[in-house]
């Protein structure tokens, strides 16, 4: 009777509290700070779309590398609690915060309570994970989707064979890759294990494929174009340099270089063991762990390769690879010593170090409100405000008035361009897009440089205005916002 209870206490322990806690203690981490940067980047474009009818937020994103889900759920979550940064960054930072419970199920369940545990805690400790918890984008959903995908690609694979747990698996990575479009990585490589090692359930494996592929039909032809388009345009990102770029992006997910270093040399001693030792371990229990160590490596390695045709190589990006390359680490740091003294004792150090190095609340480098207010206060009656670039315009409008920005009209942004355009503000691509009679008729004009060179090359919106005008003043704010006030 006292071993049942004690064997149930445990079970309990490592089921049921152990998961709640690194919830509790990831949940808390990143509601600290949820509200401490400013809405911005890429954050009002989803949080605009959002606001849109359902075949409207289908329809706008189709031209862009946006897939639908995300806005999705977020219209319905807006609809509720409104659009302040709170209210839009709380669903995000939930996705996130989820998903420590898998990444604890995946290491405690296919290896040992020691794995899940460390794996769960260095992802509670991720600045990175921080980072995206407190965007207001697809980022956690697309990692949290993907870290269930695994969860349920691995009990196919090494438990005993359900229908249930395909089910689950189709729907989940059919959500995923209407998350992202990086989500068929993910998929092509779970199927690719799942064909080699769960051959005898093949045909119910590709019976979910199949479903998977029928309930995607709408997005197809979208995935294509957009696919067609990186390929023959490419993309925003420069080519990675060499071996910097892999060790940076180790940096990124290790928080800082003494951690990034610490990982590395034991990324190195694991192989150097296996490369010496070449221990005789059935194929059986090999599997865990190339599975683990593949799901991150393969993929990690692959898109930097591949970054040197079609540049993906971002942490953005790469973000869904978080997950495997914490367990990746904790399985290296429980295999690498035979005492279990040692194993704790690597385990914590590797805990220690991603708790001291871990920042809550990392900056966005992007002062939206402040730039906003300062228009606001500087502007005179007749002044003229061009704002470059275009993709600013919601961002702008975001902390200028919420009515502006929530008033949607049949075309994407003509009621907001409406709106500013009624203050005479003018929101544009390239100097082209300002009427020329509106520049000449001005006294004085505030130009706000929001990243203009690095999206509109070629805008010729400062020289114009130069040519034309003399400064009068320039301010500057973080990172790339500077406002330039010309004057007769």
């Amino acid at each position: 009777m006292g071993k049942k209870a004690d064997s149930l206490l445990n079970s309990k322990v490592t089921n049921v509290v152990t998961p709640l806690l690194l919830f509790i203690l990831c949940f808390t981490l990143r509601y600290l700070f949820i509200v401490a940067q400013d809405i911005c980047i890429d954050e009002p474009f989803s949080i605009y779309h959002a606001q849109m009818g359902l075949g409207d937020i289908i329809r706008f994103l189709k031209p862009t590398n946006n897939p639908p889900l995300f806005e999705i759920f977020l219209h319905f979550w807006v609809k509720v609690f409104g659009i302040s940064a709170f209210a839009v960054r709380f669903l995000p930072m939930l996705f996130g915060s989820l998903a420590v419970i898998y990444i604890y199920k995946i290491g405690a369940r296919f290896f040992s309570f020691k794995v899940g545990l460390c794996a769960g805690l260095l992802y509670c400790f991720s600045t990175h994970a921080i980072y995206y918890a407190h965007d207001c984008r697809t980022y956690t959903l697309f990692l949290l989707l993907t870290v269930i995908s695994a969860y349920y690609a691995l009990k196919i694979i090494r438990q005993n064979f359900s229908k249930t747990n395909v089910v689950i698996w189709s729907i989940v990575n059919l959500l995923l890759i209407y998350s992202h479009y990086f989500g068929f990585i993910v998929l092509f490589f779970e199927m690719l294990a799942m064909v080699t090692l769960a051959r005898k359930h093949l045909k119910f494996i590709l019976a979910g494929l199949g479903a998977i592929t029928l309930f995607y039909l709408p997005q197809i032809v979208v995935v294509m174009s957009r696919f067609s388009h990186s390929t023959s345009e490419g993309t925003w990102l420069k080519e990675p340099v060499g071996l910097e770029s892999l060790y940076n992006m180790i940096w990124v997910f290790s928080n800082m270089p003494v951690t990034a270093v610490a990982c590395l040399l034991l990324i190195a001693a694991t192989v150097i063991k296996n490369l010496i030792k070449r221990r005789k371990i059935t194929h059986h229990h090999k599997t865990p762990d190339r599975l683990i160590y593949l799901s991150f490596f393969l993929p990690f390695l692959l898109m930097f390769l591949v970054s040197f045709k079609i540049p993906v190589y971002n942490a953005r990006y790469l973000f869904f690879l978080l997950p495997f390359y914490y367990l990746s680490i904790a399985v290296m740091a429980f295999n690498l010593f035979e005492g279990s003294k040692m194993k704790w004792i690597t385990m914590a150090i590797l805990v220690l170090l991603f708790g001291v190095t871990v920042n809550a609340d990392p900056g966005k480098k992007r002062e939206s409100e402040a730039v906003t207010k300062y228009i606001q206060e500087i502007k005179k009656p007749g002044d003229l405000v061009i704002i470059c670039t275009h993709e600013f315009l919601t961002n702008f409008a975001y902390y200028y008035n919420k009515d502006y920005f929530e008033t949607i009209s049949e075309s994407e942004y003509g009621g907001l361009e409406a709106k500013l355009h009624a203050e005479n503000i003018y929101p544009v691509r390239s100097i082209t897009e300002v009427d020329m009679r509106l520049i000449d008729a001005a006294k004085r004009i505030i130009y706000l440089d929001a990243g203009a060179d690095f999206s509109n090359s070629g805008n010729n919106v400062f020289s114009t205005l130069e040519s034309r005008f003399k400064i009068r003043d320039t301010k500057k704010f973080e990172e790339i916002f500077k406002v330039y006030t010309f004057e007769k």
